[in-house]
């Protein structure tokens, strides 16, 4: 399973059909911070699926984007829109 981590950016590529989702976790609460703020961008052929999410520590959940066609997704790329950088986790699934 990837995992990268994102202060601002990151992303990670794979083959088509490996994974089904994009999950995030991360402890804003260490420094009082507020939930990290994404931009998610799940690419497959034709067009790109934009998902704006909040992460933070909420008693463990993690935040998942499902890929609305796993078969086709190749690449998840991540911006932080926050401007914050404490890390944010993130594994394909």
């Amino acid at each position: 399973m990837p995992s990268f981590t994102i202060t601002d950016r990151g992303g990670v590529s794979f083959p088509p059909g490996d994974h089904t989702a994009v999950a995030f976790f991360c402890d804003n609460t260490l420094d009082g911070s507020p939930q990290a703020a994404l931009r998610v961008v799940v690419w497959s052929p034709g067009h790109p699926d934009v998902h704006r999410v909040a992460v933070g520590n909420d008693g463990g959940r993690q935040v998942v984007v499902p890929f609305a066609d796993p078969a086709a997704t190749h690449t998840v790329t991540v911006t932080r829109t926050d401007g914050l950088s404490f890390p944010v986790y993130a594994a394909v699934t």
